[in-house]
């Protein structure tokens, strides 16, 4: 947890009195330089009426003013009021130069900032100017990009440099680099600015690093004679000399830095270092208050995302059981027919077609079922070095001549369990669109490593849990992309391809497929600079087991089976198919029609194939009821929806054999003899 941001703490730094006035005259508050200019302790003024520290020739004007102000507030700027008389507690009297600003209510009273100070050099009056006027930009700025130049403006202007950087880090204590800029108008400082830019900087390295060792500002005489300033030969074209570095800091840590610089040679001024370090605690709760700004628009963001994939899921959920079903009819007797037709049949042609969009279509059905995060997966243990490793020469004829496409190991082989074909699906995605982001050629690096994220990781990215994860990176230097398009980049039916190139589901498929098995995917790209996806899955600390690959079965057979489906098409459909190969069939409609079946014929049916959805109950209902008249019976599953009983997470339950909906007449065969065959 955060320690809670101080303003006392900053007021007291600051080289301006500060005394909060009531309405009534009475002093609310009172900062450390106020105390000292009047001769008073802190606890002596909090006792005290405004009207004590003016001489009494004055306090009947003042009680005057004090009352129109009030009634018609006007806020004024440092230096703007001059000439005022106050009274030291010695009895002494003093010129005071004041600044006025309203504040909110201070219990139940409305009440004034009296900024004050004495009259005094030039110099005290400008960095008195500088720190009102930075505090009025972060009080006004509605974000860095437009508070940064002015701040810099106000500090360069006023104090006489003629230039100011910001560096500002991603991440806290993170690498450095320019956010923003003022300079003089002067050819050779903006060289300077351009060269600096093109610069990073970790907090401990150069003038940057040793003022956040320091926690305070640090002023250089001359940069030409600083080792530690590495920057010296840019510095000297520009004709730069003096320079001051200004930690920006918040609950001690190093947000970013400011630097000052100045054509001639300046030695320390008195009352700087106190100056400057306020300006870098005042940017830095401003940068603060950003990030956290920043975190919370993210997070709605992120809510906003999540609900809007739900509704995507909800709506591909709510048509995939009866859409699949009319695909299965489709295909099967799309099947039928052709294996009914001598070869070379013209009919044969348009009845393949037929087959072909149906399959189309099923395939469009499961990527929106695996954006929605509603697919069937069938996980299993896998090594993500092998996985990249067996599709590598695929990937190679696919991305052509033109582009290399490189492979880069970690040094440990970490495993993680999801379902090998979707991951095998997700990798050749990532690649094509790599390859289609270089059209003239280019290079692609995979690489896979051992990923453990920290609390400082997950903080920047709040959904991520922190642990030990794998992580797959594929990066290409190819055109990238703006800001506008990475935002809608895992959108359903967003493409940056020209009509007819692409569906755009290709990225929220594989969106869905890594948020369904638990990882988290980023992508990181700018215009002209190429674009990186990272994908981190949970790593686990098992080993893959070897699958043998199963010798291939008989279509057919003898067996009895039954069939449970209240779709008349499917039931049709696969009866006929299952007479034609041999089987005897009985069938059910519903869960009562098939429990009567059961004990109809207990010890004939070798199997029962069944829609995990029925009218009057589930598949599972039915089995427990086998289980009772038939134990040892064997049971086949098929559905075309993942939102039912035998799935967990979208993952198929342990132990339960199932057939996805559209299915091919050969898988079904296999499926079914495979079943058979394991009595």
């Amino acid at each position: 947890m955060q320690p809670e941001f101080e303003p006392e703490v900053l007021l007291d730094t600051a080289c301006a009195g500060l005394v909060v006035v009531a309405e009534d005259d009475s002093i609310l508050m009172a900062n450390a330089r106020a105390a000292q200019l009047f001769g008073y302790t802190r606890e002596e003024l909090l006792r005290m009426r405004c009207d004590d520290l003016v001489p009494l020739r004055f306090r009947t004007g003042h009680a005057e003013k004090r009352a129109s102000w009030f009634a018609a507030p006007v806020e004024t700027d440092m230096g703007s009021i001059r000439g005022v008389r106050g009274l030291r507690k010695d009895g002494t009297e003093c010129a005071l130069g004041i600044a006025l600003r309203a504040l909110p209510p201070v219990s139940g009273q409305r009440a004034v900032a009296c900024w004050v100070t004495e009259e005094s050099s030039p110099d005290v009056q400008a960095q008195l100017r500088t720190l009102y006027g930075v505090s009025r930009v972060v009080a006004s700025a509605p974000d860095l990009e437009r508070a940064a130049p002015q701040i810099l403006e106000e500090v360069a202007l006023n104090l006489g440099w003629v230039a100011g950087l910001l560096w500002t880090s991603a991440e806290p204590q993170g690498e450095l680099r320019v956010a923003s800029a003022w300079t003089a108008a002067d050819p050779r400082l903006a060289a300077f600015v351009s060269h600096c830019r093109g610069l990073a900087f970790r907090p401990e390295q150069g003038v940057i690093g040793a003022a956040w060792s320091r926690r305070s500002p640090t002023w250089i005489f001359d940069v030409g004679l600083e080792q530690a300033f590495v920057r010296r030969s840019a510095a000297a074209a520009a004709g730069l000399r003096g320079m001051v570095v200004v930690p920006v800091i918040f609950a001690n840590r190093l947000l970013g830095a400011l630097e000052f610089f100045d054509v001639r040679e300046r030695p320390l001024e008195e009352g700087s270092m106190p100056l400057l370090s306020g300006i870098g605690s005042i940017l830095g709760e401003f940068l603060d208050r950003i990030h956290v700004s920043a975190d919370l628009k993210a997070r709605e963001e992120a809510v906003r995302q999540s609900e809007k994939l739900e509704a995507i899921g909800r709506l591909a959920g709510g048509v995939a059981h009866d859409f699949n079903n009319m695909l299965t009819a489709i295909i099967g007797f799309s099947e039928n027919i052709l294996g009914g037709l001598p070869p070379g049949s013209p009919v044969a042609e348009q009845v393949a077609q037929i087959r072909v969009a149906g399959m189309r279509s099923a395939e469009l059905t499961r990527q929106l079922l695996a954006y929605g995060r509603r697919q069937m997966l069938q996980p299993k243990v896998v090594s993500m070095r092998a996985a990249v490793d067996a599709v590598l020469p695929m990937l190679r004829r696919l991305v052509g001549e033109q582009v290399t496409l490189d492979v880069r190991h970690g040094a440990q082989d970490p495993c993680l369990r999801v379902d090998p074909g979707q991951l095998d699906q997700m990798l050749t995605n990532l690649v094509l669109n790599a390859r289609d982001a270089m059209p003239r050629g280019g290079r692609i690096l995979l690489e896979s490593a051992c990923a453990d994220l920290d609390a400082q990781y997950t903080a920047r990215h709040p959904e991520v849990p922190p642990g030990s994860y794998v992580l797959l990176a594929v990066t290409d230097t190819g055109c990238g992309m703006d800001e506008a398009t990475r935002a809608r980049l895992f959108e359903p039916f967003f493409t940056t391809k020209e009509l007819g190139k692409g569906t755009g589901l290709g990225l929220a498929t594989i969106h869905g497929f890594v948020k369904q098995s638990g990882g988290h995917i980023w992508v990181y790209s700018e215009p002209g600079r190429g674009t990186t996806f990272k994908v981190y899955m949970p790593r686990i600390f098992e080993k893959p087991v070897k699958s043998e690959v199963p010798a291939a079965r008989a279509a057919g057979g003898r067996e009895t089976i039954l069939l449970v489906e209240d779709e008349t098409m499917i039931r049709d459909l696969v009866t006929a198919t299952l007479k034609a190969h041999g089987y005897t069939v009985h069938t059910a409609a519903t869960l009562a029609e098939a429990s009567a079946q059961l004990r109809r014929h207990s010890g004939a049916i070798a199997l029962v194939l069944s829609d995990v959805i029925l009218p009057d109950g589930s598949a599972r209902q039915l089995a427990q009821e086998a289980a009772r008249v038939s134990p040892g019976l064997r049971f086949l599953f098929m559905s075309g929806y993942t939102g039912n009983v035998i799935f967990h997470d979208g993952a198929l339950d342990s132990g339960v054999a199932f057939i996805e909906k559209p299915f091919a007449r050969r898988d079904l065969l296999e499926k079914i003899r495979a079943l058979l065959d394991a009595r």
